[in-house]
């Protein structure tokens, strides 16, 4: 939910921007989000491959994995239709969320281009399209989408010019007790079942809430910006979360295959320290990929960028000063 609401947050304000300006081109857009999630998801799922494969050599899991390791679930992942037509990869919980967060990509800007498209036809387009992607991705998407729009609202309601006062720090302070404590507490005590939605989601939308505030009273507090220029999210924490997020799952469940196996002769006593140290290992295993997928995207959007303008498969933009900025 943390990263729906930081996704509509970043995403929809470049989109509006770009609108706005004049500049909005799908093809751009489309390579730059693609590039963002092509470029950690392919190793990831290779690495889940590899990962379920020494698995089932040691461990002689091949029941788990069962009908999630097949050519049609690769490629269904991979086009960002799992929980939709397939299963997730090898069992890496994580990928569902993908699969929401392509389509929301796709969702805003064709939603935002229903009220901003002058022409009538293209505005029946895109309000086919909006209807036509919700009967496609079911209703479970769509009704999280409303957790994505959350950060959208962030970008699009005024900002307020917060003083750095003790009050405002201690509701920044009251904030963030609220959205740590509905991480764990409203899925606690949240337990209505309803036939129409996910009965998870009425606490999913309070942690979207809780987060949203914390952002918005975040940025109007400290600014979207540092006096660098960066974003005030560290960059280097930020730059590997994405690639954290889709790789340490096959590692957590070989490591509890392992646990669970002769394989494993550590005493109970041992066993904090050992995870710690697992811990510390899946942070910097995480790391190190990042450092040749994720922290290489804005080159490698740059290089599709500069061989599709020397062959005239792409053009800037008219206003913009340089294509990588864009979206």
């Amino acid at each position: 939910m943390v990263f729906f609401v930081l996704s509509g947050y970043f995403i929809s304000t470049s989109v509006i921007k770009s609108i706005k300006e004049g500049t909005w081109s799908w093809k751009i857009y489309l390579i730059k989000r693609c590039v963002r999630l092509w470029i950690v998801l392919i190793p990831a799922l290779v690495l889940t491959y590899v990962w379920a494969i020494i698995q089932v050599h040691f461990f002689g899991s091949t029941p788990l994995f069962y009908g999630v390791l097949n050519i049609k679930t690769l490629l269904g992942n991979l086009l960002f239709t799992q929980d939709i037509l397939v299963k997730q990869y090898g069992l890496n919980g994580p990928l569902w969320s993908l699969t929401y967060e392509f389509w929301y990509y796709i969702l805003f800007p064709c939603a935002l281009l229903i009220f901003y498209s002058k022409r009538r036809k293209t505005k029946l387009f895109y309000f086919i399209g909006v209807m036509g992607i919700g009967l496609f991705v079911g209703k479970q998407i769509m009704l999280y989408f409303v957790i994505w729009l959350l950060g959208a609202l962030i970008a699009i309601v005024k900002p307020f010019a917060f003083k750095k006062s003790s009050v405002n720090y201690f509701v920044l302070f009251i904030l963030m007790a609220v959205a740590g404590a509905s991480t764990k507490g409203l899925y606690t005590f949240y337990d209505a079942q309803t036939s129409w939605m996910n009965p998870y989601f009425v606490p999913d939308l309070s942690v979207g809430i809780a987060f949203a505030l914390l952002i918005y009273w975040v940025i109007n507090l400290f600014g979207a910006e540092n006096s660098n220029g960066q974003l005030f999210i560290s960059k280097e924490l930020a730059g590997f979360s994405y690639t954290l997020y889709l790789v340490h799952y096959p590692l957590l469940y070989f490591w509890n295959a392992w646990t669970s196996s002769p394989y494993w002769h550590i005493d109970d006593k041992h066993t904090l320290g050992v995870k710690i140290i697992f811990f510390a290992a899946i942070i910097v295993y995480a790391y190190i990929l990042a450092k040749v997928t994720e922290f290489k995207t804005a080159k490698v959007t740059s290089m599709i960028f500069n061989i599709l303008k020397k062959y005239n498969f792409l053009r800037v933009p008219k206003g913009s000063k340089r294509l990588e900025t864009l979206n």
